[in-house]
């Protein structure tokens, strides 16, 4: 990529101008599979690698060759979803999944630059289908209760926020 943001290097004291400095090499593959593993039984599991590196900088040349902020090299998710297609229980479905956030640097320079963790969480969710026109769902997320940790980041700042708690969600979907 290039044309990315950088900090305009003739900014005087308390100015936070942007400039068209950066350039940055981002390498990786994704793979992706899904299937069904029985009648009613379907997986879907997903993984990303990327190499994600500060290839010019105008401002600090001293970043070229630092990791890209906010990229974890490893991303992964699975989900397994059962669904009843006969029998008193035909409509009622259940899925558990699992989503993985590898580590990353929060920043790109070497002034206060650590690695922040890597984090998962399971979620689950159960949905009854009582005719075409009504559904009801419950759904949890995070339903290990992971207390994790990540950034966002601006210009001279970083930002922190923990993970959302265990959440739990009803729904009721009617079509007219």
């Amino acid at each position: 990529r290039t044309g990315v943001g950088a900090e305009d290097p003739l900014n005087g004291l308390g100015e936070t101008f942007r400039v068209a400095g950066r350039e940055q090499r981002h390498m990786g593959v994704e793979f992706e599979a899904l299937g069904e593993l029985y009648e009613g039984l379907n997986i879907v599991a997903t993984y990303s690698y990327q190499d994600a590196e500060i290839t010019k900088d105008i401002t600090f040349p001293d970043v070229v060759g630092n990791d890209v902020a906010h990229v974890p090299h490893h991303l992964g998710s699975a989900l397994i979803q059962y669904q009843f297609l006969s029998g008193a229980m035909q409509g009622l479905s259940a899925n558990i999944g699992f989503n993985y956030y590898g580590s990353y640097f929060h920043r790109t320079d070497d002034a206060f630059r650590f690695l922040v963790p890597e984090r998962h969480t399971f979620d689950a969710g159960i949905a009854y289908e009582i005719n075409e026109n009504v559904n009801l769902n419950v759904s949890i997320t995070n339903f290990t209760d992971e207390v994790n940790i990540f950034t966002s980041t601006g210009v001279r700042y970083s930002e922190f926020f923990f993970e959302d708690p265990r959440t739990v969600k009803a729904r009721i979907q009617v079509a007219f």
